[in-house]
């Protein structure tokens, strides 16, 4: 794969605030993660990891992602 991205919208009252491993886009509460140079390449079964630290003024809920290549 040549390049990855993972999107998922914030619940109400959760903020994002920054991330590692990955480069982030905004929109509103959708937040993307996208692959950099030198996570981009991954072979058949393998995987990347990134992090993400937010804040929220609301008990924590599951997050559900949406997984994809690049376009």
């Amino acid at each position: 794969m040549d390049g990855w991205k993972v999107s998922w919208t914030m619940a109400d009252g959760q903020t994002f605030g920054t991330m590692w491993g990955a480069a982030p886009t905004t929109d509103g509460r959708s937040v993307t993660a996208a692959s950099l140079s030198w996570n981009a390449q991954l072979e058949p079964g393998a995987s990347a990891t990134f992090g993400v630290a937010g804040s929220t003024t609301a008990d924590p809920t599951t997050l559900t992602a949406s997984c994809g290549r690049s376009s």
